[in-house]
């Protein structure tokens, strides 16, 4: 039940994020890299957490699962406007592999909108 409430009050708000601050050209591969990304880091974690479970017990998966909140807790501390200038670098120039009809008969959204605090 827990889980459940978690993914629906963050997934959307997640997606919502992706599509607010990526080109139309490369969201579908924002998408595709947030959903690789935490596909990866669900399976790491459960392997880490299968292991410690196995080999050092039960405590200390969930001793291993504080440490990483708190590691975790810390990144909010970084600006992420850093993250964003450089993903908006990263995709300046990129050629869209998607036929020409498919985005809307050429035209291009440039640029970023940004979330306001």
């Amino acid at each position: 039940m827990l889980w459940g409430l978690h993914m629906g009050s963050s997934q959307g708000l997640l997606a919502a994020l992706i599509t607010d601050t990526t080109p139309v050209r490369v969201r579908g591969t924002a998408f595709g890299i947030f959903n690789l990304a935490g596909g990866a880091a669900m399976l790491v974690a459960s392997l880490l957490a299968g292991w410690l479970w196995s080999c050092h017990g039960a405590p200390a998966s969930f001793y291993a699962r504080v440490v990483f909140m708190v590691v975790a807790s810390g990144a909010w501390r970084y600006d992420p406007g850093a993250c964003r200038a450089w993903f908006r670098k990263a995709c300046e120039g990129r050629p869209s592999n998607m036929p020409r009809g498919a985005r809307g008969r050429g035209r291009r959204q440039e640029g970023f909108t940004t979330i306001n605090s």
